[in-house]
C-alpha cells in the first residue's frame, strides 16, 4: 500500500470515529480526531472539508482549555488560508 492509500485510509478511520467520539462525550478524543481527519483532507487537497474539520477541533480545544490543540488548530488553519488563497489566485 503506497503512502497516500495509507493516508486516505486513515483519514477514513478518523472519520468513522467521529460520531463514537460524539455518542460517549470523549470531547479530547474527538478534538484530536477532528485535527487528524482534517490533516488528511488537505493531504487530499479536499481544503473546503479540512477548514470544516479543524474549526470545530478548534473550538474543542478551547472548550477544554489545552492550548497546544488550540496553537496546533491554528497553525493547521494558516495552512488552509494560503491554499485557499492559492486556489483564487490560480481561479
Amino acid at each position: 500500500m503506497t503512502t497516500l492509500h495509507r493516508g486516505s485510509a486513515a483519514r477514513a478511520y478518523y472519520e468513522a470515529s467521529l460520531p463514537l467520539f460524539r455518542l460517549t462525550g470523549d470531547v479530547r478524543g474527538l478534538a484530536q480526531a477532528l485535527v487528524l481527519a482534517g490533516r488528511g483532507a488537505l493531504r487530499d487537497g479536499d481544503v473546503d472539508h479540512a477548514r470544516d474539520r479543524l474549526v470545530e477541533g478548534l473550538a474543542c480545544w478551547h472548550d477544554l482549555g489545552i492550548s497546544a490543540g488550540v496553537l496546533r488548530c491554528i497553525d493547521d488553519l494558516a495552512t488552509v488560508a494560503v491554499l485557499a488563497q492559492q486556489s483564487t489566485e490560480c481561479s
